[in-house]
């Protein structure tokens, strides 16, 4: 993992689309490589409700089931949180919703 990757979570979460379609148009950074917390950009823009993040990043190839270092899709995350409007995208782009982790499966 390179600065470069570092830097693309941070503008991910700061929102700045235009920093993101740079690097990833650039080839600077790869659109699916985790931060020091186990999080890919997708679930950063899940975590933070970013519909237009999550759109851009699907479009230059995100994993639409990435995980972090727990286990939880940008889906799970969406949920857990309520974010109806980032669920239906995430739907939209084919996230399998039948993916559990093992906090969802001994929970019970």
């Amino acid at each position: 993992m390179d600065e470069i990757d570092l830097e693309l979570t941070d503008a991910v979460s700061r929102g700045d689309a235009e920093t993101v379609a740079k690097w990833i148009d650039l080839g600077r950074v790869d659109v699916n490589v985790a931060d020091r917390d186990g999080d890919v950009p997708l679930l950063v823009a899940a975590k933070k409700n970013q519909i237009a993040m999550l759109e851009l990043l699907l479009q230059y190839g995100a994993w639409v089931d990435a995980t972090d270092a727990n286990g939880w899709t940008s889906l799970m995350e969406a949920a857990l949180h309520g974010f109806e409007d980032v669920v239906r995208v995430l739907l939209k782009w084919g996230s399998d919703k039948s993916l559990r982790n093992a906090q969802v499966l001994f929970s019970k």
